[in-house]
């Protein structure tokens, strides 16, 4: 009989040729491995998105902020708590010679840029483009391009109302664009939401908190179903009755007003939340 080898692993000639049939579909196994890939960069939000550092070297002493709390009496400081992104704390790295690794992300979904002049904050990228815009936009309408000949007008804004804010618009945009940019100047890469916080470490720490609810919910309802399924196979009779009535009563219930209810009730967390699901 021939033997088939998934990934070094012993499998049947079935299990085999799903995998064949699977892989020859295209769309199908790209699209799992996007997924794989999200699944990763969500799972490890707390090391690619976190307004601590991963890794402190302070006076000959190693820390690790990101698995583990620390207080400011631990860098000497005389107060418990400590902001790693404060200036005090860069100043304080600074005169011991010590260091710190940062994630990617130096902001956890909670973080507020403090340094924003307005809020929310567009994406500084986008800006450029704006900018260039506007630009461009002054250009054509200055008549120069006579290939083009247009004359773009803003509407609602004519005369000299419409004058002021367009040169102030191009004034903003000239000074946009001369300042120096690379990517390393990008401190958010979609902007952030009214109060300052970061849109794509949100967006991850929410994938994270999708992924990591749904395995504990699976893992949750297939102990309790496999071992109730068991319990009921086993003795049988009149146990195997009252667990299934039981079972008939809660799927009668509609489960959106009861979980409306519960969720008013119970203070928002995982705990009750993975509760009710269960049931």
């Amino acid at each position: 009989m021939e033997t088939y080898r998934l990934f070094g692993i012993r499998v049947s000639p079935i299990t085999y040729r799903r995998w064949v049939i699977f892989r020859q579909n295209r769309r199908a196994f790209y699209s799992a491995i996007g997924l794989l890939m999200v699944f990763l960069i969500s799972m490890s939000a707390p090391i690619v998105a976190n307004d601590r550092p991963l890794l402190i070297r302070f006076e000959g002493q190693t820390y690790f902020p990101v698995f583990r709390d620390y207080s400011g009496q631990d860098f000497g400081l005389r107060l418990p708590g400590i902001d790693y992104t404060s200036r005090r704390f860069e100043v304080l790295l600074d005169r011991s010679d010590g260091w710190a690794i940062w994630p990617p992300l130096r902001w956890r979904y909670d973080t507020q840029d403090t340094d924003l002049r307005t809020k929310p904050s567009a994406p500084e990228w986008g800006q450029r483009v704006w900018a260039r815009a506007v630009l461009a936009r002054d250009w054509i309408s200055s008549g120069e391009n006579s290939i083009l000949g247009l004359n773009l007008q803003i509407p609602g804004l004519r005369g000299a109302r419409g004058e002021v804010y367009f040169q102030e618009n191009v004034v903003e945009a000239q000074a946009i664009v001369a300042e120096p940019f690379g990517l390393s100047d990008i401190k958010h890469w979609m902007g952030t939401d009214d109060t300052g916080r970061d849109i794509v470490s949100r967006f991850i720490w929410g994938m994270y908190t999708a992924f990591a609810f749904g395995l504990c919910f699976v893992a949750l309802t297939s102990v309790v179903g496999i071992s109730l399924g068991a319990v009921q196979g086993y003795y049988g009779g009149w146990v195997d009755m009252i667990v299934q009535r039981v079972i008939e009563v809660l799927q009668s219930i509609p489960t959106i007003p009861l979980w409306l209810t519960l969720s008013a009730i119970m203070p928002p967390s995982w705990s009750p939340i993975l509760i009710y699901f269960g049931i």
